[in-house]
């Protein structure tokens, strides 16, 4: 009943015995009580006593602070004898809670430590360090104490399974799959849902012959979502993270219901607005937000805006939080995104190169930006050493930059030894997921040698089927049909290309990248309706290209220029 103070569930209690690797049914002795209440976030015990006194007893109370020992209060009432302890139990209850009245403040709960198994407290202190840096986007802080903890308990799982996370959000893929595997030699010192996601982690990584449906149903929430948002299972991808959400929310108001919460807390919370963008369901994200009582994130924010072509509103979210955008991959690719769309081609290309994203490797971001605008940046011979997902993205994305760069022979040579990888798969996944680069292989390598018709006809069936789950991957969307859009142009089916762009613009994503096909696809639209004849929605393209296109590198302002100048002579 008490307004100031909360009980700790039993279940919450035994919960944490078990975590600590100790009895559940043995009573608590106050050195155990005080780790207990850590563990939980709770800032003070209770402790009990029954002493005799003469033919009574006297009951006795004292609320201490965990970390001090500090008395906050205390009560003592005697009892006649045993038949009136219950009663006199409810009068020491209420005693002590006019004690605790005067210490509201001091009562305030901290935030609990990790649920996780280990038996060692001060690792467990360290790992939550750790975890507060992983959480903030910081995972060279928190790698560290990941590495501390483990020096404590090397058997720490959890402590190996977020030491793989932080290695691979730091782009060290060796480094992540060497501590993924580490975790797995102590598989009891795992969950459930741990060992399954590194299982279906490491073979997502490392071979994609094993791949199989089975690897989106770890029990992992945040994990599963990201397998499959790679194949386009974007409402799966929602209600899992949505879900994890939910339970986030849940634990972290398990003592303080009314404690608002920010989306910088869990890494879910960036995921669940960049599927609510891909699945259109932002109002629905914005409800959730204000039923659950949560403050939104700069990132959040920004995603948003992006979202809704609101540039202006972007820049000022960005600029107004500097420091914020290069403490995680996500927050660099929202903003390495929006120097492109603003024209600032060669800093935005750039600062790819600086890093290395999750969701989105460099090679693929080359091949993007050489479809785009045309920029070799920089490309180092791929080879294929392995049938890692990584390595194998590398090398496809690799052929196809190269053929539509002209190097067909160096594009054959890829295409041969993907077609070779594929033969000695097994896998049904690989061959639906890869289908549309092979495509794109071929298709860029007929239209090096001006064979557009033949082009068109390798990439039309693959655009009829791209919205299909699991049919390629995000990007593949983009690029099968903006190619396709050329190929049209080129054999002057300008209805065809204009349809295609269109799509391209309607796309929806998990991913920030497709915000960088709006500038080009605009200029590429105003120019072929400016060529059918269409001169209001030629107009409508060069304008809102203008709107967004505004601080071009200086090889790019030819595109501005040219766009004035045709709007001078439509609106003529």
């Amino acid at each position: 009943m008490a307004h100031v103070v909360q009980t700790v569930p039993v279940q919450e209690v035994q919960r944490s015995l078990t975590l600590m690797e100790r009895p559940i049914t043995e009573p608590l002795d106050p050195a155990t009580a005080r780790e207990v209440a850590e563990r939980l976030g709770v800032n003070t015990v209770v402790s009990p006593r029954v002493d005799a006194v003469g033919t009574g007893l006297l009951l006795a109370a004292r609320v201490e602070e965990v970390a001090t020992g500090h008395l906050v209060a205390e009560a003592s009432i005697p009892a006649a004898d045993a038949n009136a302890v219950v009663e006199t139990v409810g009068a020491l209850s209420k005693e002590l809670r006019r004690g605790l009245g005067e210490a509201r403040a001091a009562l305030a709960n901290t935030d609990p430590l990790p649920q996780v198994l280990t038996p060692s407290l001060d690792a467990l202190r360290i790992y939550r360090e750790g975890m507060g840096f992983h959480l903030n986007f910081q995972p060279g802080l928190g790698v560290p104490r990941f590495r501390e903890a483990l020096e404590l308990d090397p058997e720490f799982g959890a402590a190996h399974f977020s030491l793989f996370a932080g290695y691979h959000n730091l782009g060290q893929p060796d480094s992540a799959l060497a501590s993924a595997l580490r975790a797995l030699d102590s598989p009891d010192r795992l969950s459930d849902v741990q060992r399954r996601a590194l299982e279906a982690m490491v073979k997502y990584w490392s071979d994609f012959a094993s791949w199989d449906v089975s690897m989106f149903r770890t029990g992992n929430g945040v994990g599963d979502a990201l397998l499959l948002t790679d194949f386009q299972l974007f409402d799966q991808a929602w209600t899992n993270i949505k879900a994890v959400v939910e339970e986030f929310v849940r634990q972290n108001r398990r003592f303080d219901p009314e404690r608002r919460l920010a989306t910088d807390g869990n890494p879910a919370w960036r995921n669940l607005v960049r599927l609510a963008i891909a699945t259109g369901r932002v109002p629905e994200y914005n409800g959730l937000l204000d039923s659950l009582r949560v403050e939104v994130s700069e990132y959040s924010a920004l995603m948003k805006n992006l979202d809704s072509n609101d540039w202006d509103r972007a820049d000022s979210i960005r600029n107004s939080a500097p420091d914020i955008w290069t403490t995680h991959t996500n927050k660099r690719t929202a903003v390495a995104v929006l120097d492109a769309v603003r024209g600032r081609i060669r800093q935005s290309a750039e600062h790819w190169e600086s890093f290395r994203s999750f969701r989105v490797s460099p090679d693929r971001v080359r091949l993007m930006y050489t479809v785009l605008y045309g920029t070799p940046g920089i490309d180092n011979p791929v080879a294929l050493t392995d049938r890692g997902l990584d390595a194998v993205e590398a090398y496809v994305a690799h052929g196809v930059r190269e053929a539509i760069l002209g190097d067909t022979v160096e594009a054959k040579a890829v295409r041969a030894g993907m077609e070779a990888a594929r033969n000695a798969a097994t896998s049904e996944l690989f061959e639906a997921a890869f289908e549309p680069m092979f495509a794109l292989l071929d298709a860029g390598i007929t239209m090096r040698r001006g064979e557009w018709i033949e082009a068109t006809g390798i990439l039309e069936p693959i655009s009829g089927r791209l919205g299909e789950p699991g049919y390629g991957f995000i990007s593949d969307r983009f690029l099968v049909r903006w190619i396709l859009a050329e190929a049209y142009a080129q054999l002057g089916s300008m209805d065809s290309s204009i349809e295609e762009l269109n799509a391209v613009l309607l796309e929806r994503s998990f991913d920030p990248l497709f915000v960088l096909v709006y500038p080009p696809a605009h200029f590429k639209l105003g120019q072929l309706h400016a060529q059918v004849g269409d001169s209001e929605r030629a107009m409508n393209h060069f304008r809102l290209f203008l709107e967004v296109f505004i601080d071009p590198d200086q090889e790019y302002a030819w595109m501005v220029e040219e766009a004035q100048a045709e709007l001078v002579k439509l609106e003529g």
